[in-house]
């Protein structure tokens, strides 16, 4: 469940119009000009971290709430509140953080607010129970007398749950920033906000690598793979130099130093490896784009959150990116009256969406074939199903929106897609309730439609994507935590539905074996090989 930070008067963002940083499992985007404080949004989880972490003492022990007056000592990052202040007359400083009520009898640690208004006034940790009541420490009715069982006890008997917000606090806590600049391998040890560079990630590469832990040596045989996948060489080896100063990679056979290489792959090797070593809770990355092609963007975001426990949060220039690899994207914009985070609402023109992805320009490079399929979470999904069947690298996946593009009125919108020159094929749930039922009328319309203009359309015989994922893959992912849907049942109808947001993950696990006897794997299969890349 996880919730939401909220800051007022907080560098660019204004008190009137604060920022919310959604903390929720899946993608979270957010696309904006330079200096429009996406940045800002970001790395405000890495400068609060010390922060958290105090708050986290008083959640995990609410005894704590009684005796510390929740007085908080600013460490590095952070160490001077006014850095973070708003550059405005009169600011007013202050981060929330929020988790929504449970539903039960009991009280529940909703909100905890920190004021940094004025130099020189020691901060403190305010909270507020679901009945926005302050918890005090003192004697009388909805006052703080100790903790029972995990949880705060008031005076008149009423128990105040904290675990909602610890589990926020333990997600903040381990979140891991990226910062923009990814510098590659220099000598000497340091890190770069959560990302360590130089001799420092070289030694550690090189204990993970060569060390006695078999689980290492094969953690990192599996990045290594990720980006000779992303980079589409027939082999690749990372190894620490002998001197421990460089990182030597040898590519179909032929060695360079790190350094003789482009910054995009030196940047996969460092990005992808500090996530593996961390294992973060999320990973904060702007500008993933940074010195990748556009054909790599997507796919480095989808292997980088193999490594993060929950989902990434990403800032970007790229509309097309945000849009769609992204189960949220969200809008920065810079104004008179600060910075305005929002909701991104999501276009049905595709002319002009495919535009910002690039499409053209991938176009001239190979990439040949379009698949349409449901929403954001699918491209994703699919991109590891196209893997299986070796189609995934002259495909562009894109995103129809659900309901709104999966009917029978949107001939001019398929037009346009088809205007651009490549095969244009779609997979769509049926949404049939049994093996007897027709697909729903909206989405055999719109097969009906693709049709006639010419789009291979799978209609899936089962009713989604996710009554496809067995239960061998859901327990690789998830141990015995869930159980398959079946062919037919609703996501969620058995109360144990994992959420689309992580079908990719089981997407991940499967074999193409498993896939090979479906409708989707027929489908697959039949597209026309893509021409091999060739590499030198």
């Amino acid at each position: 469940m996880f919730g939401q930070v909220r800051l007022y008067d907080y560098r660019c963002f204004f008190r009137e119009y604060p920022a919310t940083l959604h903390v929720s499992k899946g993608f979270t985007s957010f696309i904006g000009p330079n200096n429009a404080g996406k940045s800002a949004l970001l790395r405000s989880l890495y400068e609060l971290r010390s922060a958290f972490r105090q708050l986290q003492v008083i959640a995990h022990n609410p005894l704590a709430v009684v005796t510390n007056p929740f007085a908080l000592e600013l460490v590095p990052p952070l160490s001077d509140r006014m850095e973070v202040v708003s550059d405005r007359n009169d600011p007013r400083c202050a981060i929330e953080l929020l988790v929504e009520s449970s539903a039960t009898n009991d009280l529940t640690l909703v909100r905890a607010r920190l004021d940094f208004s004025a130099e020189g006034e020691v901060l403190r940790w305010q909270l507020f129970g679901s009945d926005d009541e302050q918890l005090i420490p003192g004697e009388g009715r909805g006052k703080v007398s100790g903790a029972i069982n995990g949880a705060i006890l008031l005076h008149d008997g009423r128990q105040v749950q904290t675990q909602a917000m610890s589990s926020l606090l333990d997600a903040l806590i381990r979140v891991q920033y990226v910062g923009a600049f990814r510098n590659a391998i220099n000598e000497g040890s340091g890190a770069h906000f959560d990302v360590q560079v130089g001799t420092g990630f070289i030694a550690q590469w090189h204990t993970w690598k060569a060390g006695a832990s078999k689980a290492q040596n094969r953690a990192i045989q599996q990045v290594t793979e990720d980006v000779r996948r992303l980079v589409g060489a027939r082999t690749l080896e990372v190894t620490a130099s002998v001197e421990l100063k460089t990182l030597q990679v040898i590519v179909n056979g032929r060695p360079y130093k790190l350094s003789e290489l482009g910054s995009g792959i030196s940047q996969l090797i460092v990005v992808l490896g500090n996530a593996l070593i961390s294992r973060p809770s999320f990973i904060a990355i702007d500008e993933p784009e940074t010195h990748l092609h556009p054909s790599l963007q997507a796919d480095f975001l989808t292997s980088l959150a193999k490594y993060a426990e929950h989902g990434i949060l990403f800032s970007t220039h790229s509309i097309g990116l945000a849009r769609s690899n992204a189960d949220r994207c969200f809008s920065v914009q810079a104004t008179e009256r600060g910075s305005l985070v929002r909701l991104f609402e999501r276009t049905p023109r595709y002319a002009e969406f495919l535009g910002s992805l690039g499409i053209a320009a991938l176009q001239d490079i190979g990439w040949n074939r379009i698949l349409l399929v449901e929403g954001p979470t699918d491209v994703r999904t699919f991109q590891y199903l196209l893997r299986l069947y070796e189609k995934d690298r002259k495909t562009i996946t894109l995103p129809l929106g659900g309901d709104s593009m999966i009917n029978g009125k949107v001939e001019v919108e398929l037009a346009e897609i088809l205007r651009f020159g490549c095969e244009v094929i779609a997979i769509i749930d049926s949404e049939r309730e049994s093996p007897t039922a027709r697909p729903m009328k909206s989405r055999a319309d719109f097969a009906e439609l693709c049709g006639k203009l010419g789009i291979r359309c799978c209609v899936t015989e089962r009713r989604a994507t996710e009554n496809y994922m067995n239960q061998r893959a859901l327990s690789t992912v998830f141990g015995d935590r869930h159980l398959e849907l079946g062919h037919f049942s609703k996501a969620g109808s058995n109360g144990e539905f994992w959420g689309k947001s992580e079908n990719w993950r089981v997407a991940q696990a499967l074999t193409k074996d498993e896939l090979d006897g479906t409708d989707i794997g027929r489908f697959l299969e039949s597209l026309r090989p893509a021409p091999q890349a060739v590499t030198g």
